[in-house]
């Protein structure tokens, strides 16, 4: 970018050769049209669908209740001396 503003080229020539050259997926604010669809919806898009991944998640996750940690523990201490085989 540099050697084309040095060479002459003004804001403008230096802007179309970069998009020429590597699309409009460089630009901050990209066109609205086909190509950039995933740019515009991709975000929007992926937010509900990783909200209820993360929903989804935790439900599915243990819950570990005081009563049920209690009786593991319990069973912990109680089993290695006297489940042992003669």
């Amino acid at each position: 970018m540099r050697e084309r503003l040095s060479a002459g080229d003004t804001d403008a020539q230096v802007f179309d050769f970069i998009v020429a050259r590597y699309g409009d997926y460089v630009l901050l604010k990209p066109p609205f049209k086909l190509g950039t669809l995933v740019l515009w919806l991709g975000a929007p898009l992926l937010r509900p669908i990783a909200a209820n991944a993360i929903m989804l998640t935790v439900a599915a996750s243990p819950r570990d209740s005081a009563a049920a940690a209690a009786q593991r523990s319990a069973e912990v201490g109680a089993s290695p001396a006297s489940a042992r085989p003669a």
